[in-house]
């Protein structure tokens, strides 16, 4: 007498046959399983029919236990051919991939606008000759220099084949021969690649005292055909290399940035700078001697002939005593950005003071203020002097900074910004912000971020590693903006909250609750 198990076997193997025959004389793509007639049909109930049921229920038991293992075996040997023909498939679809694509896609894995990844470059040099090929021959990849590497420097400037190159050289950042060797090889190698450099920063403080002359001499003229934006920043030593760049030819030069110097330049270069940022003289007295005089920023800002996007962030120390104090002006500005980092800078003579800007469409102020009372203050001696009053008659874009919160009034400090805009006649748009990175709080700038951490490796940590957390922080994070219409704000404290729903969801269909009111379902004009 066979066992339940053999039975089961046995019903399991008619199946199968059936199912075969099946498929050998029919064309249909789906069949289905024939099993024993006994499994449909009950007789009588009777003790024999009992006994018959009872072995065909264990029997069927053992059929689903053993097909349940089947497929569960089934199913584990497809997963693992799923996922061998996945990376197969992966391999194949990616081998024949067109360069373009595969160039599109590695230049997006390497980085760019963030920074160079430069672990992912390394890794994809190493997947094949083929991926090796396309890296090297993708400009965006190389046209970045690293910073702190010369010979990692040095091999991307060799691969850089356009015109694209974006070097910064920053100076010594601690006592090493490392470092020694670092920046000399640095000017050195922009020397040598200067035909192919679009974006230059410099930046220069009293570490390099020893070697200043040095570098002064090596770059000392310099052809830059494609240069296109230059930054130039001093601590200390401004006055030292005022004529670092005097003798490069620039004839792609439209963008300028520099700080507490002011780089001597031919007036051809002058005359072609289309936006600039000029900061200087914070933290500084008039007897310093790196402070720069307010006749020297005026005279350097005059010679900006052509500029219309110009950033003034200096401290004038002194009252401007030039010769021709009433007939400045520079007519080509068409946005000006006035920044004045504390309430101090507010009491004496700023830039617009001096300057008249006829032509100045959008105009921005940053303030930096001990406390949001002081507001009221600072605005009224920014807007003191006649020559401010002849400035702002063009403008239709304002933009307001603060860098400290509101106190517990929030309606005072917008009805000073009210009052002292009511002289813009054909102002379009004004923008208040908190500068939250310079606001009170050592991780202001972070948001719910309550501690940040600095690591270097192997090497000594730099200095500034820290202070440049905030500046490294705001060029990745996001910033949100909530924009009114003038039409909306002026229906007051007297508004209707349909009326104001309208304004907001225009076009919409809208069923809604406002202030616990349950308004009906309408269609907003």
């Amino acid at each position: 007498m066979e066992s339940t198990t053999e039975e089961a076997r046995r019903i399991i193997n008619s199946a199968v046959e059936l199912f075969t025959e099946q498929r050998q004389i029919s064309q249909e793509t789906q069949y289905g399983f024939s099993w024993p007639g006994s499994w449909n049909s009950i007789g009588a109930d009777t003790d024999a029919e009992y006994v018959k049921v009872k072995k065909n229920f264990r029997v069927t038991q053992t059929v689903e236990q053993i097909l349940r293992q089947m497929l569960s075996s089934a199913t584990s040997a497809m997963e693992k051919l799923k996922g061998d023909f996945n990376t197969m498939t992966n391999k194949r679809v990616l081998h024949t991939l067109p360069d373009e694509i595969l160039v599109i896609i590695l230049e997006h894995c390497c980085g760019r606008r963030s920074g160079l990844n430069y672990e992912a470059i390394s890794k994809f040099l190493l997947v094949s000759r083929h991926f090796r090929d396309i890296v090297l021959g993708i400009p965006s990849v190389w046209c970045h220099l690293p910073q702190l590497h010369l010979e990692r420097a040095e091999r991307y400037a060799s691969r850089a084949t356009m015109p694209e190159i974006e070097m910064t050289i920053r100076g010594i950042l601690y006592s090493s021969e490392r470092e020694t060797r670092r920046v000399p090889g640095m000017y050195n190698l922009a020397v040598s690649i200067s035909s192919r450099i679009q974006t230059l920063t410099l930046t220069l403080s009293k570490s390099d005292l020893p070697h200043l002359e040095t570098l002064l001499q090596t770059c000392s003229s310099m052809n830059l055909p494609f240069l296109e934006d230059f930054d130039l920043s001093c601590s200390d030593v401004g006055h030292q290399c005022r004529s670092i760049c005097s003798n490069w030819d620039m004839p792609s030069l439209r963008k300028l940035g520099i700080w507490n110097v002011l780089p001597v330049l031919a007036s051809s270069v002058l005359s072609q700078i289309k936006a600039c940022t000029v900061a200087a003289n914070w933290g500084k007295q008039v007897e310093d001697i790196e402070s720069l005089g307010t006749s020297e920023v005026v005279e350097f800002l005059v010679s900006l002939t052509s500029v219309e996007d110009l950033r003034v962030d200096v401290h004038l120390l002194a009252e401007y005593q030039g010769d021709d104090s009433e007939n400045i002006s520079m007519g080509s500005v068409k946005k000006l950005t006035l920044c004045l980092q504390n309430l101090e800078s507010t009491q004496t003579q700023v830039v617009m003071g001096i300057i008249k800007f006829p032509s100045i469409l959008a105009f921005n102020i940053e303030l930096g203020l001990p406390d949001i009372v002081a507001l009221d203050e600072a605005l009224e001696a920014v807007s003191s002097s006649w020559v401010f009053e002849e400035s702002v008659e063009s403008i239709t874009h304002f933009q307001l900074s603060l860098s400290t919160e509101n106190g517990d009034s929030l309606n005072e400090p917008f009805e000073v910004i009210n009052d002292w805009c009511a002289r813009f006649e054909g102002l379009r748009s004004i923008t208040v912000e908190s500068k939250r990175e310079k606001g009170h709080g050592l991780l202001s700038f972070a948001s719910s971020i309550d501690a940040v951490r600095v690591f270097s490796g192997d090497e000594p940590m730099p200095e500034g590693s820290i202070s440049g957390i905030p500046g490294l922080w705001n060029t990745t994070k996001q910033r949100n903006v909530a924009s009114f219409s003038s039409d909306l704000l002026e229906i007051g404290g007297g508004f209707d909250e349909e009326e104001i729903l309208k304004y907001f969801c225009k076009g919409f269909l809208l069923a809604t609750y406002f202030k616990g009111t349950q308004l009906r379902e309408s269609a907003a004009p």
